[in-house]
């Protein structure tokens, strides 16, 4: 089986580490072939996908039908999956984002897309990887076709930097019995973590 991962950009940052993820899990499944395309190839997470095995190059919509099955990386990329589902390949998009209002605000053709073109009701699947995304895109929108990845994060992963805690402690200066808040992924007024340090 041939899967094409299609990410927004290659920058280390949450919802491409889950995609990350996906492909280098994917990679070491036998009988599955696993690219990646970026829509933008800004970022470091190319040199490390190649490191895997991954092939990784830019995002061209018609190579993509050379495929068995497409997945799409957050709802930034609307605009590619209103242009895949039109293809006989299906299409798996993954959400990660919440807070519809703000999405449809920032995001030009993001409602037309959803409302009037009900792109997502012509996905395979729309997989939503946070609870918060899931509950989100029910109340703006119904569909059959909608999963959850209950913490689509795998934690392995990120245990892995678990021994960096004492070098970057030194590093900045901070003491061993002081608190410290750490937020994951990028800081945007939407999900509050400016609010919370504040």
């Amino acid at each position: 089986m041939k899967v094409l991962v299609v990410m927004h950009n290659l920058k280390r940052e949450g919802a491409q580490l889950v995609a990350y993820a996906l492909a280098v899990g994917l990679r070491k499944c036998d009988g599955i072939d696993v690219d990646v395309a970026a829509v933008d190839s800004s970022g470091v997470l190319g040199s490390e996908l190649a490191a895997e095995g991954v092939s990784v190059g830019p995002y061209d919509a018609k190579a993509a039908s050379g495929y068995d099955v497409i997945l799409v990386n957050t709802i930034m990329l609307h605009e590619t999956v209103k242009e895949l589902v039109e293809e006989v390949v299906p299409v798996v998009w993954l959400l990660h984002e919440s807070n519809m209002d703000v999405l449809y605000e920032t995001l030009p053709g993001l409602r037309e897309n959803l409302e009037s073109l009900r792109i997502h009701e012509k996905c395979a699947r729309v997989m939503h990887v946070c609870q918060s995304s899931i509950n989100e895109f029910q109340t703006a929108l119904t569909s059959s076709n909608l999963g959850y990845i209950h913490n689509g994060v795998d934690v392995g992963f990120i245990q892995g930097f678990a021994n960096e805690k004492a070098d970057v402690r030194e590093k900045l200066g901070i003491g061993k019995g002081e608190v410290v808040v750490v937020t994951a992924g990028t800081p945007k007024e939407r999900k509050g973590q400016l609010g919370v340090a504040e």
